[in-house]
């Protein structure tokens, strides 16, 4: 009887510190999931942008010479998501050639029905944004093979607006999208009935070759416009082609349409050359062909130069801005610009 009772004690004296290291890291377990947790549903905020910079020569047409360094654009965005990327933000801003800061983007993405992530399931965007339209006009110019708009796409494209999209998509090869807001390009708020509403369509067929389609109906309070949009983008090997053709009724004539095509080649791979040609109608002509190379410095900076010329008189009715040209002017304009983006 005396052995078994020290059996016992002597079990418990050995056995007490085991026990409480248990203890010990059963807590510290459940403090890692629940710092884990927090974590996983505190906002995540991340900060970039670029800034394009560089110098222009223009001549021709019987224009004046114009030549310069300038500062395009200047823009930062913060970006980030929340609760395992079911809800994410992005809000821009870019400084303009006056110095003046203007607000660019500001939304927010519902994933919806647990479907896929936000990039390839269901979502909702709310805010002020790019709907998606017309493939030429973007959020971020970067992102486009010249780095910057073309002609085309300033004057039939979408700009930004302020209201809902809904995207969802179907499998691997089929996108679909509806948007309604305040208007094309147009960030004024709440104002006399300005709205917009369209969709669009992307579908991937294979060998790299993919399909998009647009319509949208916009009203100015002073004019209903209806637009449309059909796109084609292929890449093989080292080529790359995009072809878009955009058009709408404005002023009630179907005779604004631009046709864009841009073919490039990777010579190295931080070398990219491309062309582009722009023909078009807006009350006049649009027939731009530009002839330019992209050079990668680094990670983080990209040098374009690029040679254009305007084989037909440039219709005072397109829009030019940040892009060199010149409307009104007549055929033989020419635009050279040496631009470097750095971007953080």
């Amino acid at each position: 009887m005396k052995g078994t009772l020290t059996s016992v004690l002597l079990l418990g004296v050995f056995s007490a510190p085991v026990a409480a290291q248990d203890a010990q890291q059963i807590y510290d377990d459940v403090a890692q999931q629940a710092a884990l947790q927090t974590a996983l549903n505190r906002p995540t905020v991340n900060v970039g942008g670029f800034i394009q910079t560089g110098w222009e020569y223009s001549n021709g047409g019987g224009l004046s010479t114009e030549n310069g360094f300038f500062v395009e654009r200047a823009r930062i965005n913060i970006s980030g998501d929340l609760a395992n990327e079911t809800l994410s933000y992005l809000v821009s801003g870019e400084w303009d050639t006056s110095n003046n800061f203007n607000l660019l983007d500001a939304y927010v993405d519902f994933k919806l029905f647990n479907i896929g992530s936000i990039d390839t399931g269901a979502f909702v965007r709310l805010g002020q944004f790019v709907p998606d339209f017309y493939g030429g006009f973007v959020d971020d110019p970067t992102k486009l093979t010249t780095y910057n708009y073309s002609v085309s796409a300033l004057t039939f494209g979408q700009g930004r607006g302020q209201g809902v999209q809904f995207s969802r998509a179907f499998g691997e090869n089929l996108r679909a999208s509806a948007f309604y807001n305040n208007g094309f390009d147009n960030l004024s708020g709440p104002g006399d009935n300005n709205y917009a509403v369209g969709g669009s369509l992307h579908y991937h067929i294979g060998f790299d070759l993919n399909l998009n389609a647009g319509y949208a109906y916009s009203d100015s309070g002073s004019e209903a416009t209806n637009s449309y949009t059909l796109g084609a983008d292929w890449a093989y090997d080292r080529f790359t082609l995009d072809l878009d053709w955009i058009q709408n009724d404005a002023s009630g004539s179907w005779d604004n349409w631009s046709l864009v095509s841009t073919v490039s080649y990777e010579i190295e791979s931080d070398l990219e050359a491309f062309l582009q040609w722009e023909y078009g109608e807006y009350e006049g002509d649009l027939n731009l062909l530009t002839l330019g190379a992209n050079y990668e410095l680094n990670s983080a900076m990209t040098w374009t130069n690029s040679f254009g010329y305007s084989i037909q008189d440039l219709g005072s009715n397109f829009n030019t801005d940040n892009t060199g040209w010149r409307s009104g002017a007549g055929d033989g304009q020419y635009v050279i610009r040496s631009v470097v983006t750095f971007s953080f």
